[in-house]
């Protein structure tokens, strides 16, 4: 595929904010995860793989810096090189909830891996985007036991209407 050649944006001095990994998937909020990804399916043939996730078995799960309860139906769909994913939330209020009553459902956030959280969260609060969402959990990730820490950016303002997921995989086994 060649793509269009135009105007090149770059970063006018020394190094950017933080540097993340490559996308790990983009995100859909929807009311209805299974009848979704069914849609999808039919439409696409994409395969979902779809769980239920109960937040407050995690380590934490913070809203705005709060912790907060909630409960999610995750599917996950494989489209050549790019993971989708597909949330509904179940119960409890997040980022979720607040876009799907503002915009109703749709792409709401671009998820970048990220290999040190910490680090990362750090360089960007000093630029200003502070954590909207941030939890950590254990799950099989990719076929592996592994603890799972995602934090979500307050950049949906800032970076036409997306909020920017960063996600940090550490297999356990």
């Amino acid at each position: 595929m060649t793509r269009p050649v135009g105007k090149t944006v770059t970063r006018p001095q020394g190094e950017p904010v933080a540097r993340v990994g490559p996308v790990a998937h983009v995100g859909l909020v929807v009311r209805d995860a299974d009848k979704t990804a069914e849609l999808y399916s039919e439409l696409f043939g994409i395969e979902f793989a779809i769980d239920d996730y109960d937040m407050s078995k995690g380590k934490f799960f913070n809203v705005e810096g709060k912790p907060t309860k909630a409960r999610f139906r995750a599917a996950f769909g494989q489209a050549g090189p790019v993971s989708i994913e597909l949330v509904e939330v179940i119960e409890g209020e997040t980022p979720h909830t607040r876009f799907l009553s503002q915009h109703g459902e749709g792409l709401q956030h671009l998820c970048f891996y990220v290999d040190d959280m910490q680090q990362t969260v750090a360089r960007f609060k000093e630029a200003g985007l502070r954590p909207i969402l941030d939890y950590e959990f254990e799950t099989v990730y990719d076929g592996k036991r592994s603890r799972i820490q995602e934090v979500y950016l307050s950049t949906n303002e800032v970076l036409g209407g997306a909020t920017i997921q960063l996600l940090q995989v550490d297999p356990l086994e």
